[in-house]
């Protein structure tokens, strides 16, 4: 599979508001808002939390929002959905990293965005350097998976 099937697996209501130009993201967001699904929660709470200034004061706010939230195990579940559905890292940073990361993220006195710690499924999205393996669930969104 390709990586952008496995996102319009992994973040069906995204891609489809992505491929609609109607759609502004503004509106794509809000329809995130009530997602089940672990990578349209993270979307959701990433672009909800980001800091939309350069003071630390901006960065703390950002900080509190995203560890306060359930971000953590929402990054984990889409990890999860894009190694079952084909990528074998999954998307996003490496779960080995993700606690380490998480706990420096959240702990410190941030100096910079909380984008500066994560990478997300649009950094890596049209990467030609990602091998895909098999998808164990083909067309299956059921978040059990």
């Amino acid at each position: 599979p390709s990586i952008t099937y496995v996102t319009s697996v992994c973040l069906p209501g995204y891609m489809e508001a992505f491929n609609n130009v109607d759609v502004s993201f503004e509106e794509m967001l809000e329809s995130l808002h009530d997602s089940p699904l672990p990578c349209e929660q993270e979307g959701y709470i990433f672009y909800t939390c980001m800091a939309h200034g350069t003071t630390e004061i901006d960065f703390l706010a950002e900080q509190q929002c995203i560890c306060g939230s359930n971000f953590l195990s929402a990054n984990e579940g889409c990890n999860a959905c894009y190694r079952e559905h084909g990528s074998p890292n999954g998307i996003e940073v490496p779960e080995s990293e993700v606690s380490s990361i998480w706990t420096a993220a959240c702990s410190a006195s941030p100096t910079q965005p909380f984008s500066a710690y994560f990478n997300t499924a649009d950094d890596q999205q049209f990467s030609p350097t990602i091998t895909l393996g098999t998808d164990k669930f083909p067309n299956n969104t059921a978040i059990s998976n």
